[in-house]
């Protein structure tokens, strides 16, 4: 098994480092951009096209193989039949049934998709993990930094749930709780960078609770656990006590002494996070019916059932027509119909099994990458359930979901040795490789 700090050598073409550093800043602007209270469609579009220009400046500087290489992968057969169903035949539906801006969105959506498969095949799934990790390690403590204020009055329980400047609560919570894991098991190695990522996580945890979002902490337990679980199952048999191990026991020894000896503690903590999660609220409690969706969803059922089609009525439609419907799979059988949102939960399903199938067998290279990929998909298709971004380009995770879902088998084989025999033929190296990684 590689080592994480694979991840982080520096062994790609200079053409493919480029488009790295692209990716890195689409990802970055795109949490930036929340920043700015009603940006407009051109602002928003900035990290779009931030990510389209890294992979066309690729396309435009990589060598002659590598630019056949990436090309060619767009034309890769199981990569072009996806993208028809869920971006060419809704964008079609959409001129006929929506107005003209679904139908510019839906063309939007195909650039991005064909800008995702050239960096998949440019930098590799791992470059593009890099790039996500890197934005979200800059990007919540810049957005911290500009906000502290509020974070600090949330925190005290005076000022409300955080929510920074455009930033919706559930927004920056879900960014701050996918952080921890990420630098939990694939952050930069070395002593130096492991304060870094500890402070780096104690302050992401401080942003999920002031923020109060239910789905940030939902999101953060099910991705520890989940990959906590895989490592687990993987090392049974031949797992070894070591240092961490004791350090991570004797904290939650702790923990369950303080628990169950101090009560008045206990009973403050407890209460603290209680009122934080507003589980009581009449508008967010636990009888709320998911913070009022749930009764939503049974309205907009009916809208479902008389306006369904097999192609959908053109991205973003949900919004124009006047549903606000914070579900993923309700909006995308709205935007995208039936036949584009079964190809895209299938092609999430098949990843998941293709990837724990990896993740388990002998030899495979890069195991912590996989599990992040693994942990990542389960946490996107768990907060679809209540925001708008099952598909879509609106937000980093969003991005990087694109990612995974125009990936094909050979992607995750990360790291392999083989080369194509031709430029045409699709590799399973990133072709952004220098010489002495291949």
């Amino acid at each position: 098994m590689l080592a994480v700090e694979k991840l982080w050598q520096h062994g790609l073409t200079k053409s493919a480092r480029l488009a790295r550093a692209l990716t890195t800043a689409a990802f970055v602007l795109s949490i930036l951009q929340y920043l700015i209270l009603d940006p407009s469609e051109e602002i928003r579009a900035i990290p779009i096209l931030v990510f389209c220009l890294a992979a066309g400046i690729y396309c435009m500087t990589a060598t002659s193989s590598g630019r056949q290489a990436a090309l060619a992968s767009i034309f890769h057969l199981p990569v072009l039949v996806f993208a028809l169903l869920v971006a060419a035949m809704p964008t079609i539906s959409a001129t006929f049934l929506s107005s003209s801006r679904a139908m510019w969105y839906g063309v939007l959506m195909a650039f991005v998709l064909i800008s995702a498969r050239i960096l998949v095949t440019a930098i590799g799934l791992p470059g593009i993990l890099r790039s996500f990790y890197i934005a979200l390690s800059a990007g919540v403590p810049m957005v911290v930094s500009i906000s502290a204020t509020e974070l600090l009055n949330s925190l005290r329980g005076g000022g409300g749930r955080y929510s920074p400047l455009a930033f919706h609560p559930n927004w920056i919570g879900n960014l701050a709780a996918i952080l921890i894991p990420l630098n939990i098991w694939i952050g930069p190695p070395g002593a130096k960078w492991k304060v870094f990522r500890w402070a780096s996580s104690a302050l992401a945890l401080l942003v999920v609770i002031a923020s109060g979002s239910r789905s940030g902490l939902v999101t953060l337990i099910v991705g520890c656990t989940v990959a906590a679980a895989l490592q687990f199952s993987l090392h049974l048999g031949s797992w070894r006590f070591k240092r961490s191990h004791a350090i991570v026991l004797l904290v939650l020894m702790v923990l369950l002494l303080v628990f169950f000896s101090d009560s008045t503690a206990t009973g403050r903590v407890g209460g603290y996070l209680w009122d934080r999660m507003a589980l009581d609220s009449p508008g967010r409690g636990l009888d709320s019916g998911m913070s009022g969706r749930v009764v939503t969803f049974d309205a907009f059922r009916s809208t479902l059932t008389n306006s369904i089609t097999l192609f959908g009525r053109g991205f973003r439609t949900t919004s124009e027509d006047g549903y606000f419907i914070d579900n993923g799979y309700l909006s995308s059988l709205y935007e995208i119909g039936v036949i584009p949102l079964c190809a895209v939960l299938g092609k999430y399903i098949w990843n998941l099994a293709l990837l724990v199938r990896l993740y388990f067998r002998r030899g495979s290279s890069q195991k912590l990458c996989l599990l992040m990929y693994i942990c990542l998909i389960c946490t996107h298709l768990l907060t679809a359930t209540v925001e708008r971004a099952l598909f879509s380009y609106g937000d980093p995770s969003s991005l990087l979901a694109l990612c995974f879902l125009v990936a094909t088998n050979f992607d995750f084989h990360t790291f392999r040795t083989a080369r194509p025999a031709t430029g045409c033929q699709f590799s399973a190296v990133p072709n952004g490789l220098s010489a002495e990684e291949r």
